[in-house]
């Protein structure tokens, strides 16, 4: 693939997965945190609403003695607090079904807990919030026997009501055991995504980039042993392909280099052996040459019948050192002589070779 042309776009790819799924888990953790904090909320409240219950019912008992036992002030700071224990649990109620914040709203998928409330709503606004309104309405004089038959129904069925809000919160307990359930095994599913992310990443990489570099490395080796018919067998597209490609293209080039020097280097080493040939046949020639004139050096101190015959060994010796036919020692005219030596290279025959326009021929062989 295009996109994945090169090693860069590859790291970057990697990143964009590993910090997508962080991105992820850090949104779903932040999350379920705001959640757990408006369940902490609901069974905050819904455990408000049990204590409201008792408290109402202490004052309703404290209310139906006020004639006996209360001075008017006090009673005033009774029915003060029942109105305000009313207007209370009013706002829980609200709060839990309707309410604005959305962290204390119970929603749909509170089922349970949305029937049990529902229940504890209409039960409310049916016996015991009138019950309570007419109450803190009642005349200063009302004796407490009328005022303890107002309250009957009421203490009647305070506990059963008070049950149902155990019940009620119960149901969100096990909602949230539910929730805490529910995230942990998102974490398992985290925990086992980013292993199989990173089961890819590393399969990706070997496959990419180790398993590439190892093969150039033994590529290089061989090359440093010598071997240079040695291919390496990268098909990826990106960077490393293309230095799979280059580092072949060396190779050949290399090789190609190494063959030349080879050649050159048996070249070299013929050249050489002729030049060392060629080097003991002239040491040979020169150490002919220097026998011959060790020769004539002798000559031209031993003791000779004449001079005649000293020049006679003299040129017999020249001759055989310039592998000649003949010399001559002779003159034209005058008193200026002039010697020869005739080599038969042209087959002419050493009578006709010698015969130069001498006046006089001193010596010759």
């Amino acid at each position: 693939m295009h996109i994945f042309n090169t090693l860069t776009k590859k790291f970057i790819f990697i990143s964009l997965l590993i910090g997508i799924f962080i991105i992820a888990f850090v949104y779903i953790t932040d999350e379920f945190t705001n959640h757990i904090k408006g369940e902490a909320k609901r069974i905050n409240l819904a455990g408000q609403m049990r204590f409201r219950s008792f408290e109402m019912a202490w004052l309703t008992q404290k209310i139906a003695e006020r004639t006996i036992q209360n001075s008017p002030l006090e009673n005033e700071f009774i029915l003060r607090e029942l109105k305000k224990e009313i207007k209370d649990f009013d706002e829980i109620i609200v709060n839990l079904t309707d309410g604005e914040n959305e962290l204390i709203k119970l929603n749909i998928h509170y089922k349970e807990s949305l029937t049990h409330l529902n229940s504890l709503s209409d039960e409310w606004n049916r016996n015991f919030k009138p019950i309570l309104l007419k109450l803190t309405n009642l005349p200063e004089n009302v004796p407490e026997r009328d005022v303890r038959a107002l309250l009957a129904k009421y203490d009647a069925e305070i506990h059963d009501y008070v049950y149902k809000i155990d019940r009620f919160v119960e149901s969100l307990e096990v909602h949230y055991n539910r929730e805490i359930e529910a995230f942990n095994r998102i974490k398992l599913y985290a925990v086992a995504i980013f292993a199989l992310i990173s089961i890819f990443i590393i399969i990706f990489m070997r496959h990419a980039i180790v398993l590439p570099m190892q093969r150039l490395k033994t590529a290089a080796e061989g090359i440093g042993k010598g071997k240079f018919n040695i291919s390496v067998d990268i098909k990826s597209k990106d960077d490393i392909g293309m230095l799979g490609n280059t580092f072949n293209k060396m190779a050949q080039t290399l090789g190609v280099l190494f063959d030349e020097q080879k050649l050159m280097e048996a070249r070299l080493k013929e050249y050489t052996g002729q030049l060392e040939e060629k080097a003991k046949e002239r040491t040979s020639e020169l150490e002919r040459f220097g026998f011959q004139l060790q020769k004539l050096y002798e000559i031209s101190f031993a003791p000779a019948p004449n001079v005649k015959e000293f020049a006679r060994s003299i040129i017999k010796e020249v001759a055989r050192m310039l592998d000649v036919d003949g010399t001559a020692i002779g003159r034209f005219s005058g008193n200026e002589w002039i010697g020869y030596a005739v080599a038969d290279n042209r087959n002419l025959g050493i009578e006709e070779g010698l015969r130069l326009p001498l006046n006089e021929v001193y010596c010759e062989i």
